[in-house]
């Protein structure tokens, strides 16, 4: 299944950054399934062997140029891994930045849901004051005179 899973990597693509976190937890799933195989019986686990050796062959046969171009396969791009913008990381940097992904992301959704709450209460509730005089009522007139505007005087 190991085997399998790495020839087959290549071939689903799976060399781009945003997934090099899933390289990683498809290399680790036949150690993670080996303790529930152990206990397999003898028929389930013919099987299971004989299906993942087909699945191996498919694989490689896959891989073959004469076969690809027979049934119309894609070449693979092979790109020059210096001049990419997204350098390969390690398995705990690239967990931790998908962590901090994660989080950022949570942080947004809480804060478009309290927007949506906002703007639900803003909507029916009353209307809030945002203006410095009552614009229903009338204004006072301000009396010009021969020297110009005249104004009050403030008391302090």
């Amino acid at each position: 299944m190991w085997i399998t899973i790495e020839v087959g990597a290549d071939g689903a693509k799976l060399n781009a950054g945003n997934l090099q976190t899933m390289r990683y937890v498809l290399r680790a799933l036949p150690v993670v399934i080996l303790p529930f195989t152990i206990n397999f019986p003898g028929a389930i686990l013919v099987y299971w062997v004989s299906t993942n050796f087909i699945s191996l062959l498919q694989v490689g046969f896959l891989k073959i140029p004469a076969v690809r171009e027979f049934f119309k396969i894609e070449k693979m791009i092979q790109h020059n891994p210096d001049a990419l913008p997204v350098k390969p990381k390690g398995f705990v940097k690239g967990l931790k930045e998908s962590w901090t992904n994660m989080k950022i992301t949570k942080e947004m959704e809480e804060r478009q849901r309290f927007d949506e709450i906002q703007f639900e209460r803003a909507g029916k509730g009353p209307v809030q004051k945002t203006y410095k005089y009552d614009p229903t009522q009338p204004r006072k007139t301000v009396s010009v005179g021969k020297e110009g505007i005249i104004a009050k005087k403030r008391d302090r």
